[in-house]
């Protein structure tokens, strides 16, 4: 009989979990989404990354 292996720490992303980590991340069709002003500075550099990562040319 095989063994099956479960992580302990593992949790189920839910659908409004992984939407929102979108909007955070991005992706590859869209950028990381300001969602208040006020982490502007964090998102900042995800965006800059994002476009160097996404867009060479910029």
């Amino acid at each position: 009989m095989e063994e099956e292996f479960y992580n302990a720490f593992a949790t189920p992303i839910t659908v409004t979990q992984q939407a929102m980590l979108e909007n955070e991340t991005g992706t590859m069709q869209k950028p990381p989404k300001l969602m208040n002003i006020e982490e502007y500075k964090g998102w900042e550099g995800r965006f800059e990354n994002w476009v160097q990562a996404n867009y060479l040319d910029a």
